[in-house]
């Protein structure tokens, strides 16, 4: 079975190109992990972008796993009342 985990990106093209935001702006990069890891592991993978330097984070996270796993992480990231982030 796959597990979940986190990829975190330092300096993010995309966040460069959209600097503020009210949510993370990276959906391609997203994508991209996601194919990757797949491709890699042999698994079927999504991922989602949780964190992001466009809404005054320190870095790019994005949660990588079964798609029912990243729904979750994806529907908690889009909660308004979020926990506080990694650089809290």
């Amino acid at each position: 079975d796959a597990g979940v985990f986190e990829v975190e990106l330092r300096h993010p093209v995309m966040p460069t190109l959209v600097p503020q935001a009210d949510r993370p702006v990276d959906q391609i990069m997203a994508g991209m992990i996601g194919s990757l890891f797949a491709h890699l592991t042999g698994w079927q993978l999504d991922a989602v972008q949780t964190d992001c330097p466009a809404v005054g984070r320190d870095a790019a996270r994005f949660v990588v796993g079964p798609a029912e796993a990243v729904a979750a992480a994806e529907k908690w990231a889009d909660a308004a009342d979020r926990p506080p982030a990694h650089d809290a």
